[in-house]
């Protein structure tokens, strides 16, 4: 997933790089929301209450792994829309995909097989993983 956003743990946070990384691969791992909030209450105990910098990069996590188990091979962030190529093996119902282009002003399927959505007025991160969130919802 390229979306353009700002999903670094800050360096204020957890000083030691070593440790900054090894948060990462728990948070890459993370594929549930009860995983999630594992992670979010270990970080709050070690290092104090997680910034909206970690949150973030918890429910990007997240949708990534959502994104996966669908069988959406990309999510790119372009030109104020979002790229939605799926795997040839995708697991998204057509009658579901054609609902959701239907219902969305200006949605495109392209013959490549890439779904285009536009992000009118949809700007800061949190918008732009709840957006992502609601569209794998609306194909799951």
């Amino acid at each position: 997933m390229n979306l353009g956003l700002d999903i670094r743990i800050p360096p204020e946070y957890i000083a030691d790089e070593h440790q900054r990384l090894r948060a990462y691969k728990k948070i890459a791992e993370a594929n549930t929301a009860e995983a999630a909030d594992t992670i979010r209450a270990e970080l709050a105990d070690r290092y104090g209450p997680p910034p909206d910098a970690v949150a973030t990069l918890l429910k990007f996590s997240l949708l990534k792994s959502r994104a996966q188990q669908l069988g959406i091979e990309a999510i790119d962030r372009r030109h104020g829309a979002l790229n939605v190529k799926f795997h040839k093996e995708s697991r998204i119902d057509p009658n579901r995909l054609m609902q959701l282009i239907a219902g969305t002003q200006g949605a495109q399927f392209t013959p490549a097989g890439v779904l285009r959505l536009p992000l009118d007025g949809v700007q800061s991160s949190a918008q732009v993983l709840d957006y992502v969130s609601a569209r794998l919802t609306d194909l799951a």
